[in-house]
């Protein structure tokens, strides 16, 4: 059976891939599932194939769907099948035609989806994807080591934004090992998630010789006092952090 897109999505798909200028496509809150994203993929590589010029597309919302045919709670059939060949899709125009921007803001992507996201992360090509965000999309430490597995070495990403996900201390000692070489991100979002003193304590040691990050907000994060002596002893070896929140 062809997959079947909502009118909505129809009708956003038409208006954006079917003009000759398209920057930002907005395909939030549409209730995507897995076997729709494929088409949307389709769409996008068609896009791509009737383009002559360099496309000007920027940035994909993909924000509250479900992606990968799960909901936050868990509930649905999980398929990673959408999500796979939207990002073969958006990799195979990395270098001539490269995003700057996409948003997975609101959708459950699971631990293989995470696996399938590194690939954005392991880019090396300099002008993609300057902007990730993967905002309340029920990040667990597990997910996470797959995520960010090719962060050290990535070229192109300065911001990054994982609020609201469920990142504990241990995942805080994988991104700042990241982050000790990342030379990058200038702006990271770790809001909402606890992981308390020794997590801070995990991400400052090594992110003290980072010079690279500018803005890191921290808000909700159950650090306390002792977290906060950690941030002391970031800022006194940090000189690149000039807002944190």
């Amino acid at each position: 059976m062809d997959p079947v897109l909502s009118p909505d999505i129809i009708h956003r798909l038409r208006e954006g891939v079917g003009a000759e200028i398209m920057e930002h496509l907005d395909l939030s809150n549409g209730l995507i599932v897995p076997r729709e994203l494929i088409t949307v993929a389709e769409c996008i590589k068609d896009y791509h194939h009737h383009t002559n010029a360099i496309s000007p597309l920027q940035t994909i919302d993909l924000s509250g769907n479900l992606l990968c045919g799960i909901d936050e709670h868990g509930d649905g059939e999980y398929d990673i099948s959408g999500l796979t060949k939207f990002v073969e899709v958006i990799l195979t125009h990395a270098d001539k035609r490269p995003l700057k921007k996409i948003v997975f803001y609101h959708n459950n992507i699971g631990k293989d989806g995470c696996r399938v996201l590194s690939a954005l992360i392991n880019s090396t090509s300099p002008t993609f994807l300057h902007d990730l965000n993967l905002r309340s999309c029920c990040i667990d430490d597990a997910c996470f080591k797959n995520l960010v597995s090719g962060l050290d070495n990535n070229k192109s990403i300065q911001s990054l934004d994982l609020r609201a996900n469920e990142l504990t201390a241990n995942a805080m000692e994988v991104l700042g090992n990241a982050l000790f070489k990342n030379k990058n991100v200038k702006r990271l979002d770790l809001s909402h998630n606890h992981f308390a003193a020794i997590g801070m304590s995990h991400l400052g040691d090594k992110m003290a010789a980072n010079v690279t990050l500018q803005i890191l907000t921290l808000i909700d994060c159950g650090i306390g006092d002792d977290g906060c002596r950690h941030i002391c002893n970031l800022l006194r070896f940090n000189t690149g952090l000039s807002h944190l929140e």
